[in-house]
């Protein structure tokens, strides 16, 4: 690999972690209004039965969506916190011998909770949707 192919690989994988930064802001951000409207919004008769349980559900995953996305936007201040211990280290130990070893890419896994936070996030907010369209039905059929 040509150091211009490992620049423009290295130039993607940033333009990728700043759009998955500003997607999970953004669904933090629709999850939070959503979450508010919805409670301060109830209807002054309380929903009952199985639309009351879809109320209460679409809450609950909407709140644990909103959380697992922070878990995961946590990721991206996790990643710079190794990049930086990464460079001490290396910084503090002696330098290498060969270019190749001089120039090699910091490279870190993030961990497990934090990788399975995201589809989390997405299955909790497909969860709230489908409890608010539920809810929302019931609602409308009287039930």
């Amino acid at each position: 690999m040509t150091r211009d192919e490992f620049a423009e690989i290295c130039e993607w994988a940033e333009q990728r972690d700043a759009t998955l930064y500003r997607w999970l802001r953004h669904l933090i951000l629709l999850g939070t209004g959503s979450l508010s409207v919805l409670v301060s919004l109830q209807p002054l008769v309380p929903a009952s039965g199985a639309a009351a349980v879809c109320q209460q559900g679409a809450w609950a995953t909407l709140g644990l969506g909103i959380l697992l996305a922070a878990v995961r936007l946590y990721g991206e201040v996790w990643a710079a916190k190794a990049k930086v211990e990464q460079l001490v280290t290396r910084r503090r130990s002696p330098p290498p011998t060969s270019a190749a070893a001089a120039n090699a890419p910091i490279v870190w896994t993030l961990p497990w909770w934090i990788l399975r936070a995201e589809p989390a996030c997405y299955g909790s907010f497909v969860l709230a949707v489908l409890f608010l369209v539920v809810g929302a039905i019931l609602r409308t059929r009287g039930a």
